[in-house]
């Protein structure tokens, strides 16, 4: 698993703060105090929160934030550019 990651908005390097179970697999997840985001994660129509940038990394080392998306009515389907957590 990765230990270290740099950070995609502003390449720091980073220690995997913890991990999350996709399935069978695990994902690291890194967080950088330095890149704040706001992020509405209560719903459409709550006060968007300041949080630190949060992603994880898959298999095959592409970065994704799994906070994006939170709160949002996703109506999109799955594309062959979604990444793959188990990917090998």
């Amino acid at each position: 698993m990765i230990d270290v990651y740099h950070c995609p908005k502003c390449s720091r390097l980073l220690k995997c703060e913890g991990v999350v179970a996709v399935g069978d697999c695990e994902l690291p997840v890194f967080q950088c105090e330095d890149c704040i985001v706001r992020r509405t994660i209560f719903g459409p129509g709550t006060d968007a929160i300041e949080m630190a940038y949060t992603f994880c990394v898959d298999s095959a080392g592409r970065c994704f934030d799994p906070t994006e998306d939170l709160g949002k009515q996703s109506d999109r389907e799955s594309t062959d550019d979604d990444p793959d957590p188990c990917l090998n």
